[in-house]
């Protein structure tokens, strides 16, 4: 009560100041880091909007997008750090002294941000120095904080995310170091809700472990650079069904984690079609710069993008629907998602069970209408609800205060239990371990005793199950 109450004197008290500014342009700073391309876009519609906003992160994106500003040489620095990689036989002195400089510069550039900016806009629970430790000193200066925690592992509990798996789906971490971790990324969202002005999160992936009232992300939605225009001349003529045609239907697949995104699955999903006749070119690129695939995109039929997901069109498919082309995309979460949100939030994909992915595939394949139509329907919908001033337009009003309630929505609502990159299954066996070894608080719920009955209730199925 002390925290929500100290915030909410806080947020009024930068509404008096913003609303007798509204007409000023608001210096703004997003970092620390790019997901998906949404903070390139992002500071794009916000400098489309009027005001002076840079994009800086300060971690590079394997995928390469392209931000084209010019870094300061301590960014430049800082990024080179922050992606150092330690081997075992020098790892201890070498770490600590990088921790350090880190540490140093960091604190460096944050006093540059202070005189620099207003706003600050925030990514993947992250901010400018290690642990968060900068909010209390952008709060003590008064500076208007958001903080995203809606991208999914930087809020989502580990033992319900397939985020600690490797590229082989082996586990990284000890069922001790997953507690840790669990307790981690706990305590991670308590911070940002302590000190955040306004946190946004997407309630099936970002809800378990929240207190504080959220804002919900689809409602803002994902900005994207639509200018494409709407493409239909590629989706027609080809063959339908399994009919051995000589142009085959093409098919891209751009994991960022191929495990995590279920790829070995999907790839003997589109085997079995082939072996069954239909005539598939079946594109897998992974590990490329942004523009390659790009790209791609240009010339497939229809993207499949992952097997697990908690969002009915992530990143990859929204770059897909820029250029009109359907999102196949399974996961366990779509129900949950039209149960809980107004119709005009949920974008427009093919969404499926993870085990009927093989007859989405095979759908899509046989109706060339639907491929067209839900093409159609996907494009429209970001070019009318994601397109980047658009959504810029809705930040502003955030960094305004003025916040329709269909916004908001509370954690403590949102019960959604199986998660994302990993089946069911696993998602059980991990919650059962944990409990066996170190008891129901290695869970971290124990703020919400519904939610904790929930997990024990739902990991127990698995054992009722295998009995």
């Amino acid at each position: 009560m002390l925290m929500n109450g100290y915030r909410n004197y806080n947020v009024m008290a930068k509404k008096t100041f913003l609303d007798s500014n509204s007409e000023k342009s608001y210096r703004i700073y997003i970092g620390p880091g790019e997901v998906a391309g949404v903070y390139l876009n992002l500071a794009q519609g916000l400098r489309n909007c009027g005001h002076k906003c840079d994009f800086i992160p300060l971690y590079s994106h394997p995928s390469q997008y392209e931000t084209h500003e010019k870094s300061p040489l301590l960014v430049v620095i800082l990024r080179y750090l922050n992606s150092f990689k330690f081997t075992k036989k020098w790892q201890f002195p070498l770490k600590v002294a990088v921790i350090l400089t880190v540490y140093l510069l960091s604190m460096i550039w944050l006093c540059l941000t202070l005189f620099r900016y207003d706003i600050f806009i925030f990514s993947f629970g992250n901010s400018l120095m290690r642990h968060n430790s900068d909010l209390p000193i952008l709060r003590f200066f008064k500076k208007t904080i958001i903080c995203n925690i809606a991208h999914g592992s930087e809020a989502r509990p580990p033992f319900i995310s397939g985020g600690h798996k490797g590229p082989h789906g082996e586990t990284l971490y000890s069922p001790e170091e997953l507690w840790r971790y669990t307790s981690q990324v706990h305590d991670n969202v308590r911070r940002v809700e302590r000190y955040a002005d306004f946190v946004i999160g997407a309630p099936p992936s970002s809800s378990q472990f929240g207190i504080r009232k959220q804002i919900n992300h689809y409602a803002l939605g994902m900005p994207c650079q639509v200018d494409v225009p709407y493409q239909h001349s590629e989706l027609q003529n080809k063959p339908v069904g399994a009919d051995l045609a000589k142009e085959p239907i093409v098919i891209l697949h751009s994991p960022s984690h191929p495990f995590i995104k279920g790829t070995k699955l999907i790839q003997t999903a589109i085997d079995n079609l082939i072996s069954q006749g239909y005539h598939i070119d079946f594109r897998l690129v992974s590990g490329q710069p942004h523009k390659v695939v790009m790209q791609q995109l240009k010339t497939c039929d229809f993207v499949v993008d992952q097997l697990y997901s908690d969002t009915p069109m992530a990143g990859f498919g929204s770059e897909a629907a820029w250029h009109s082309k359907p999102c196949v995309i399974a996961g366990y979460a779509f129900g949950w998602v039209e149960n809980h949100f107004p119709e005009d939030m949920v974008p427009p994909s093919y969404t499926c069970q993870p085990d009927d992915i093989e007859a989405a595939i095979k759908d899509l394949i046989d109706n060339p209408d639907k491929r067209h139509k839900l093409g159609k329907q996907a494009h429209d919908f970001v070019k009318q609800k994601w397109e980047r001033t658009e959504v810029a337009k809705r930040w502003v009003k955030l960094i305004q205060n003025d916040v329709p309630e269909e916004w908001w929505f509370s954690p403590s609502d949102c019960a959604y239990l199986m998660g994302c990159g990993q089946s069911i299954e696993v998602s059980q066996n991990t919650i059962n371990q944990q409990i066996g070894l170190f008891g129901v608080e290695s869970l971290c719920v124990s703020h919400n005793p519904a939610l904790e009955a929930a997990l024990i209730e739902f990991a127990q199925q698995n054992v009722s199950s295998d009995d």
